[in-house]
């Protein structure tokens, strides 16, 4: 019997695992739209996020500390099949 209930538990949580989650959608981050910048211990790190436009936002990021650029990179999330897909290329 508890190896019936345990089978019957696995079964059970492993249909929430595979369940889709709530759609979404790129407008949903419409609120990341700007220049956002702050101090990262020595460093300045800055996002410059651009409006999305056919399902795609889009960011350059940049880290500097002692007049050098030791870090950059670009950002997209882009809207597919209902759910959001992050690239991030260094």
């Amino acid at each position: 019997m508890k190896k019936l209930i345990a089978i019957f538990t696995l079964c059970l949580l492993s249909s929430f695992a595979f369940s889709a989650g709530p759609a979404a959608s790129i407008e949903q981050l419409d609120w990341m739209t700007g220049n956002w910048a702050g101090n990262l211990g020595p460093n300045q790190l800055e996002e410059n996020w651009i409006a999305s436009e056919g399902n795609t936002l889009m960011a350059a990021v940049r880290m500097t500390g002692g007049d050098a650029t030791s870090m950059f990179e670009m950002i997209t999330i882009e809207e597919v099949d209902n759910s959001l897909v992050l690239h991030i290329q260094q």
